[in-house]
């Protein structure tokens, strides 16, 4: 049940930390693993009378957890449709291997959901993508709404609580210009950092955006103890 509750909290934080609304389910960031055991254990017994025709327990245990019916808001004043929905998804395949099919099903699950217009998703799994399957996905990014896929080991610890982790700052739009005038330089001239970069995926920032990387390095440098530089995401 550790391995549950980590990756839970983490995808919590995630969600919390891109501005989302989780006043649903905040209370188990504050939870301790006992705590845990006990909310899941309630939720168990209380599906299992309301559904006596249960999957096997670990889908039980992943539905429960990472139910794809829970939908999480923010409010984007950019936005001409103010308000955007992400949903968590937990990708059980039929087989051995995730499959198309199962993408499928993800997709069709994800566009017909209820009343809301997903326009994100954080896709997670513990089983095998093909290549194929990767190339789908970013099709599926690329013309339908942003997916970010994790693997759930990858869950188990929130990247931006190591100890040395600088701090990450998106750039809006205007402060992209306004570096590219002041700094007198194109997009190409900027340093690189990948979209599979662990921070980056946990912000959901995507390709063509820059971020302020502020470090300190009072450790190294007395004379200068903080860094400043920026990237582009590609």
């Amino acid at each position: 049940m550790d391995y549950w509750f980590e990756i839970k909290k983490t995808i919590l934080e995630i969600l919390r930390d891109r501005g989302y609304d989780i006043s649903k389910e905040k209370h188990i960031l504050n939870m301790k693993l006992e705590d845990f055991e006990d909310f899941y254990n309630k939720s168990l017994n209380y599906y299992k009378t309301d559904n006596p025709h249960t999957k096997n327990y670990e889908n039980l245990e992943i539905s429960l957890l990472f139910n794809d019916k829970i939908y999480y808001h923010i409010f984007d004043k950019t936005e001409e449709n103010n308000m955007k929905t992400i949903i968590t998804y937990f990708i059980i395949p039929e087989d051995k291997n995730i499959c198309t099919k199962d993408i499928n099903k993800f997709k069709e699950k994800t566009i017909m959901s209820d009343n809301y217009f997903v326009s994100d998703a954080i896709l997670i799994h513990n089983d095998p993508i093909s290549s194929y399957v990767k190339k789908e996905l970013s099709k599926m990014t690329q013309h339908i709404f942003n997916i970010i896929v994790f693997n759930a080991n990858e869950l188990l610890f929130n990247p931006t609580k190591y100890i040395d982790c600088p701090q990450y700052i998106l750039l809006d739009d205007t402060e992209k210009i306004q570096l590219m005038s002041t700094l007198k330089c194109k997009l190409s001239d900027f340093l690189i950092i990948k979209q599979t970069d662990p921070i980056i995926k946990y912000y959901g920032w995507k390709r063509g955006q820059i971020i302020k990387i502020i470090r300190d390095d009072y450790k190294y440098n007395i004379l200068s103890p903080q860094s400043i530089n920026y990237r582009i995401i590609i």
